[in-house]
């Protein structure tokens, strides 16, 4: 049990967890008194529970005289923890979820799925006690005995009508013998009923229909997840080396990791680093690590750039009035992203080069705690200017040299890079950066030379060849209206 040697006693029946309870009383020297977890305690700082914890004593005992045991000599301290059919079921399945966070952040589905299974664990515990009362009463009595209990006939009322209260008086006969003995109170029948009633409002936007709550949960896990993935160009198949800043990147970037605000984390670096590049391993990674985070990708080329992104986003998340063009599109994408129901997601803000530029969208930044906004830029003040702290920003430069062969021999073939003494010449001059490599070796490919032939046209002063130099090259992983020739870098 937990960090002690210890035993659970599992019981069908809550009503004789006292009984219990007693024994080890009776039976056992107790070091303290009995822990009691309610289900009225929340599970975490940060999660808004709707159905709370599972219920359990813990009992920290010894035993009160001599033992032959070898385990459990004079002063042993051991634990008996006692609970309940139900609870226990419950226990086994979520607690490395949300006590543990075995499993990463909760998403939203899985804080419903947990909540229908506490809810089942409850429906299980007043059946359980219910079958026990019948097992006492006679023919007589039976026929006599009040209406089935139906536990979705509360929330209904409490959806229904929110000035509606959970009093003894108006209890079905077996829930008020339950409350009477203490098992489940009016004001927790209460509890769980409104705060299932306050979030299924909410859940109704996302196409359930009917009235019955349970009905509802589950066509919700019946739903796809509604997952987004907004990115402009496809996974890197090139590329090379930067794992320690991507793994640092992950680290940063996942959503939720900062229950009370929203991430801003920063990639920094001359032009030609390779940053959106980065930016770009990180999206797919993180799609690929957290399948219900939505992710989405923004170039701050321009303000017009800007506005046809949000547009797009607005239009996937389905936004009222995005096409409107008398509305603020980005205001309206601002308060979507802020809503909780939307879940977590990763926002990169791609280029942001010009001060200006932030100063105008700087108002137009989500802030939910459940999402992270990536940046890249060249420019330092942009940093200063968002109140990006330093440990949340990466400076990236040249490659390094291993990781600059592994590009230039990854884009062409051997029989173009194997001179040993102009390869590692031509990455001097390129002064090892991703870009400049990238737009070499596709030169050299297209055009069938050596890196030899392709060094002596970058030292060369004759103007055809700086004029050749300086042709774009295809690439599927930048943007199109953006040319990068190794001459300008």
């Amino acid at each position: 049990m937990h960090d002690l040697v210890g035993s659970m006693v599992v019981l069908q029946y809550p009503s004789d967890v006292p009984k219990v309870n007693m024994f080890i009383a009776q039976s056992f020297r107790a070091i303290q008194q009995p822990t009691h977890w309610s289900r009225d305690r929340q599970p975490g700082l940060h999660w808004d529970s709707r159905f709370g914890s599972y219920e359990s004593y813990n009992h920290h005992v010894t035993l009160q005289g001599e033992s032959d045991h070898p385990a459990l000599g004079p002063g042993v301290i051991f634990e008996i923890q006692v609970t309940t059919c139900g609870d226990y079921m419950y226990n086994r399945l979520a607690h490395d979820w949300y006590y543990k966070k075995s499993h990463g952040p909760l998403s939203r589905k899985d804080e419903i799925v947990l909540d229908m299974i506490h809810t089942a664990a409850i429906m299980v515990e007043v059946g359980g006690e219910y079958m026990k009362e019948r097992e006492h009463e006679n023919d007589e009595n039976r026929d006599k005995a009040g209406p089935e209990y139906d536990l979705s006939q509360v929330f209904q009322h409490a959806q229904g009508a929110e000035e509606w209260r959970v009093k003894p008086t108006n209890l079905p006969p077996i829930l008020r013998a339950l409350e009477e003995k203490g098992y489940i109170s009016a004001s927790k029948l209460e509890h769980l009923a409104k705060n299932l009633a306050k979030n299924l409002g909410p859940l109704k936007e996302e196409g359930t229909s009917g009235h019955d709550p349970i009905a509802q949960l589950l066509e919700i896990i019946a739903q796809k997840s509604k997952r987004h993935f907004l990115v402009p160009f496809g996974q890197n198949e090139g590329f090379i080396g930067r794992e320690k800043t991507v793994n640092w990147l992950l680290e940063k970037i996942t959503p939720s990791t900062r229950p009370n605000d929203c991430q801003r984390t920063a990639i920094e670096g001359l032009g030609g680093t390779g940053k959106t590049q980065i930016a770009l391993e990180a999206a797919y990674r993180v799609r690929n690590r957290h399948p219900e985070c939505s992710v989405f990708w923004v170039p701050a080329i321009s303000i017009t750039t800007f506005d046809n992104a949000y547009r797009e986003i607005g239009d996937a998340l389905q936004v009222p009035g995005i096409q409107d063009d008398k509305v603020e599109i980005k205001a309206l994408v601002k308060r979507a992203l802020n809503q909780e129901s939307r879940g977590e997601w990763l926002l990169i803000i791609d280029k942001l080069d010009d001060i200006e530029l932030v100063t105008d969208l700087a108002d137009f930044l989500p802030s939910n705690p459940k999402g992270s906004i990536l940046f890249t830029t060249r420019n330092h003040t942009v940093i200063t200017r968002l109140d990006i702290a330093p440990g949340r920003v990466e400076r990236v430069g040249e490659m390094s040299r291993d990781e600059a062969l592994e590009m230039l021999k990854r884009n062409t073939k051997e029989s173009q890079w194997q001179d040993t003494a102009n390869t590692p010449k031509l990455l001097d001059f390129l002064a090892d950066l991703p870009l400049a490599i990238r737009q070499a070796s596709a030169y050299i490919w297209q055009n069938d030379i050596t890196t030899a032939k392709y060094l002596s046209y970058c030292q060369s002063s004759d103007e055809k060849d700086i004029i050749m130099l300086s042709k774009d090259f295809e690439d599927r992983c930048r943007y199109r209206d953006i040319r990068n020739p190794v001459a300008t870098t």
